[in-house]
């Protein structure tokens, strides 16, 4: 799968101390995955690393990815974190 652009929804925490909630889409071609992560950080370029990082975790633990038969790729200045 290559990630061509990455979408994120998030809304505020429902407590303080509560971690944010988003829904990441990733897109690669003519397909989107939808993600539900959450994410503890409180700045927000940082929470946006990771909500990616999350997603992308939740993406390899995916049977197709898990295996090694498929392999994940972000494209360049889409925010993933390093070593995505």
């Amino acid at each position: 799968m290559y990630i061509t652009q990455i979408n994120i929804a998030e809304s505020t925490p429902s407590a303080p101390g509560q971690p944010w909630q988003g829904l990441v889409a990733l897109f690669s071609g003519n397909r989107c995955v939808n993600l539900s992560c959450s994410a503890s950080e409180p700045d927000p370029a940082n929470r946006r690393t990771a909500f990616v990082a999350e997603a992308l975790r939740q993406l390899r633990r995916m049977p197709e990815y898990r295996t090694g038969r498929r392999r994940i790729d972000v494209a360049p200045g889409l925010g993933a974190p390093t070593g995505a």
